[in-house]
């Protein structure tokens, strides 16, 4: 009687944890537990950071794009802006003196005469892209709107215009190459580099 007893008494020990595995086991489940959140936490955030840098860089891509269609379907491409063009309408060396940087052209969309311009924000202290309506050939700061965001910081902007002139026989085109940094965060802060060359459609 008495060995069946300390027997049964053995298989019911046998059969349970003691305290300290479970202490053992709830540490070890706890820093695996800490180590999962960490993860997903940085991954989520990596997930916003990244999806507010995707909507900044799309809001500079409209911007080129309006540029590019206005190119496309315009006429009489000038290089420096209709109220500070002091030369040729070529300028296939650039046009990249700081903040004074336009294109102008008569865009056949909406039948008015647009230029494109880089100049700094007073508000943000950011340079932006500005498309302006120009009225009895000069350019105004009220008839102009930023089609860049306050997040994009435009740093360097320059056109270079070649076929333009209407004594050449060339096909007017226009190169574009913009610089600067595109924040979304205090500490989401990246440098862009765009270059794209756009190639007049319609006839002058």
């Amino acid at each position: 009687m008495k060995s069946t007893f300390v027997k049964n008494y053995g298989e019911t020990r046998q059969a349970g944890f003691t305290l300290v595995e479970l202490l053992v086991s709830l540490a070890l489940f706890s820093v695996v537990l800490t180590a999962a959140i960490g993860s997903l936490y940085t991954v989520n955030q990596a997930s916003v950071r990244v999806n507010a840098m995707r909507t900044v860089l799309d809001n500079l891509n409209f911007a080129t794009e309006a540029m590019s269609r206005t190119i496309r379907t315009g006429q009489n491409i000038v290089c420096g802006g209709v109220d500070n063009q002091t030369g040729a309408p070529n300028c296939p060396f650039g046009n990249s003196n700081g903040a004074g940087t336009a294109i102008s052209l008569d865009s056949t969309i909406d039948g008015q005469t647009v230029e494109y311009r880089w100049r700094t924000d007073t508000t943000t202290g950011n340079g932006v892209i500005q498309k302006c309506t120009v009225e009895n050939g000069s350019v105004s700061d009220d008839k102009c709107v930023a089609l860049t965001a306050p997040e994009i910081n435009v740093q360097r902007a320059s056109f270079y215009v070649d076929g333009a002139d209407a004594t050449d026989t060339k096909q007017p085109g226009v190169m574009m190459m913009i610089e600067g940094t595109a924040t979304a965060g205090p500490d989401n802060i990246e440098p862009f580099d765009i270059q794209t060359y756009v190639s007049q459609r319609a006839g002058e």
